[in-house]
Order: structure tokens, then sequence, then C-alpha cells
């Protein structure tokens, strides 16, 4: 993982720098140095019509060049941002080793003999459990939620300002907007209840915190070394980070389906992986809805508004007597990949099959890419029972289904954990 990582921060920065161009430059030229030693021998005169197109094919090169640059950056971004060394992360944090989110794969079940050597060649331990670089702080499914909201406006830190147009270029091939966003202050259990101090933030400076942890600033440093450094997670009160409140979600289906979905290529990180059903920010604009405060039914409202932009289920079609749901917020937990990152992790059941929902789902993104009004984070969908759940082989950059190997982020996979402990109740 480790070389990965080098070898795609090394083309990440030779493409920063135009090294495609200079390759390319370098072609045109041996090309034309031999053609000049073809005229020499030959006798053959150099005429214009040579030379011009010479020029018409290195400017031809050039526009190449910059498609060949935008894929490889794109390909190479999410690591350079957030690193995907997990291991490492585990141990960059060893100080709250015991908090981690673990879970206990049954490696018996793998039947592709292909497969079981690729796991061997990763040096796993099959007798112990998977440790997971996210830390669950509260079991959410029985607890009342309680929200002590503030306007104040988070104030990003004076080193991560004086970077800021080298951390926002971290983002060069992503597709990112700016947003008001809830912060989350601090959060904690009391009296039975779990209690969230929140405040605003906007998603640039999330872009320039918790999304680019690993991105390296011009004198080698990073954001995660000034101010998420380990042994120990900085609890949420003396962070310095944007830290967005996010959501992963699980759509279930009335005979027990639960919906993945492969994450786009332009998105801020997780660029092509499979993902939880539902994987957002909190969106002001359902939360708050023209009101000052943040609130409890802000929250369920924010959830609601997500899964009709990303799963196309309406909100005006659960208020109809047809269809009946369940909302729960069955977790809280902390992503150490974005800087100890505030997350809510959630299951939705609603009362139609997979064939209806999977069939909706295709219907309105054909329909909004005729229109050009499609606004959502994948669009190939994975399917799998909740009965199944249990036979997945889940670590934190990968699941394997059937033996197919899919590939995620460590915070859906956790939420796949975290699904499965909720389902045992």
């Amino acid at each position: 993982m480790k070389k990965r990582a080098r070898i795609k921060r090394i083309i990440s920065t030779f493409v920063k720098y135009d090294g495609i161009n200079f390759l390319l430059a370098l072609i045109i030229l041996l090309f034309l140095i031999l053609r000049f030693r073809v005229w020499e021998d030959t006798e053959v005169a150099i005429v214009d019509l040579t030379i011009f197109t010479s020029l018409i094919i290195a400017f031809s090169f050039g526009s190449v060049s910059r498609v060949i640059k935008a894929k490889l950056m794109n390909l190479c971004e999410d690591e350079i941002k957030l690193t995907a060394d997990y291991n490492h992360l585990l141990k960059y944090y060893s100080g709250s080793a015991d908090e981690f989110i673990r879970y206990k794969n049954d490696y018996e079940k793998i039947k592709s003999e292909k497969i079981r050597k690729y796991l061997e060649k990763r040096n796993l331990d099959f007798s112990k459990e998977v440790s997971f670089p996210e830390i669950e702080v509260a079991d959410l499914l029985d607890k009342k939620i309680v929200i002590n909201d503030s306007e104040k406006m988070y104030d990003s830190p004076a080193l991560i300002k004086e970077n800021y147009d080298d951390l926002f270029g971290a983002h060069e091939t992503s597709s990112i907007y700016n947003q008001l966003n809830i912060r989350v202050d601090n959060w904690y259990e009391k009296n039975g209840e779990f209690v969230m101090d929140t405040s605003r933030t906007t998603f640039y400076d999330s872009a320039t915190t918790n999304r680019c942890m690993d991105y390296k600033w011009k004198n080698g440093l990073s954001v995660r070394d000034m101010y998420a450094y380990g042994p120990f997670v900085k609890p949420l009160s003396e962070s310095e980070l944007s830290n967005h409140l996010g959501f992963n979600g699980f759509i279930e289906s009335c005979d027990g389906y639960i919906v993945f979905l492969k994450r786009l290529g332009d998105l801020s990180i997780g660029k092509r992986t499979y993902a939880t059903s539902i994987g957002a920010s909190l969106k002001t604009k359902y939360a708050l809805k023209g009101k000052s405060e943040f609130t409890y039914e802000g929250l369920k409202e924010a959830i609601l508004g997500e899964i009709e932009d990303e799963f196309k289920i309406k909100k005006e079609d659960l208020d109809g007597e047809e269809v009946n749901y369940s909302l729960k917020i069955i977790s809280a937990y902390r992503d150490l990949v974005e800087g100890g990152k505030p997350q809510l992790c959630f299951h939705f059941w609603i009362n139609k099959t997979k064939e209806n929902l999977d069939k909706k789902f295709k219907e309105e993104i054909n329909k909004n890419k005729k229109d050009n009004h499609l606004v959502i984070d994948g669009e190939e969908t994975l399917w799998i029972h909740k009965s199944e759940l249990k036979g997945l082989i889940i670590l934190p950059d990968l699941f394997i289904y059937q033996d197919r190997i899919y590939r995620t982020m460590s915070s859906a996979a956790a939420s796949i954990v975290m699904l499965i402990k909720c389902l045992k109740k």
C-alpha cells in the first residue's frame, strides 16, 4: 500500500509540473533531429511546410497531453489528499487503539482460491479481528439526540489560510462547490442522551482541512502533521479542523435488500469505489430551511432530503398513505482518515421492493441526464440481502461478496460493520 501511494504521489507531481508536455516535446525534438539527419544525408531541401507540420503536431500533442494529465491527476488525487495506507493510520493513532471499530471475518467462507491468495499476500492474520481507522462514539439506536446549536462561524488556523491556494488546488479534478455546513464542536453522552454542540462552517473550509489531511504542502508538511497528530485522537472539542457533520446510510427494501452505490469519478473523495446507499455531508438547505437554529427535526429532514437527491425517493411520496418508512440513526462515529471528522450512520426502511426501487432510481437517472439535472454520487447499484451481510469479508479498503472484490472507503466499510451489529438487535 505504501509503495502504491508513493508511486501515485510521484506520478501526481510529475503530471502537475507538466512532465507530460516535457516528454512529448522531447519526442518531437528527437523526431525533428532524425528528420534533419535524413535530409542532410539525402541533400533534400528543408521546406517551411515540414516545419509548419511539426508545429501542428506539437500543438496536437499539447492538447492530448492536457487530457492525459487530467486523467492521471484524477486517478491519483484521492490518495494524495487522504492516505489509503490504513495500517499506517492505525499505528499513527496507536494511543487510541482500544477505541477502533473491529470486526471478525469468517475467512472459511471464501471459495475462490485466487481471492484467498490475494488476501494472504496482504499478510492478514486470519485468526484476528480487523481494525478500522474509525471510532464509534455512541450507539444511538435507543438514545435521544439533543442538539445545542450556535450560529458561530468556524475560522480556520493561520497556517491553513497561508497555504489555502495550494490546499484547494488538491481538488483540481473534483467537482466541488461551496455551501454552508453544520460543524460539530463537541458531542458526548449525558444522562442517557447523546448531546451534540454544533455551529457553522463551509464546505471549502472542510476541503482545505478534513478533505486533504495528507496533501503535502510545499514545505513538506500536511494538515495531519500540524492539526491531527498522534498517537492519540484529539477530542472534537480540541480539534482545529472544520469537522462538518456527514453521514453514511443504508436503504433497505421491504424484501430485505440493502443497496450500495458505486461512486462517480468526479467526487471529492472515494472516486469509483462502492459506498453505502447514501454518503454525504449534511445540507443546511434541508436542515435549516430558512431558520437560524439547527434541531433534531432539521437533522431528519436533511437525511430525507439527501435520500431524495441521491436515490430519488421523493419526500412527498413518503407522506402518501401507500408508503410506509422507518428512519433510525444507529450510531455516531469519527473517521480518522479525515482527521476524526464526525459522522452519523443511519438505517432507512421503506415498504417498496428492490425491483421497484431500482427501476425508479434508474428511470430518474436517465430522465435527469436528458435534462442535465443530474446531482448524484453514483448510478451503478449493488443489492445485497441483509441475511448475506454476515457472509461478507470486510476490510478497510474493500469488501468481498460472492467471491468478488468491491473497492470501498474505510468509512463505508466500518459503516457496514455498524449496520451488521445493529441488525443483530
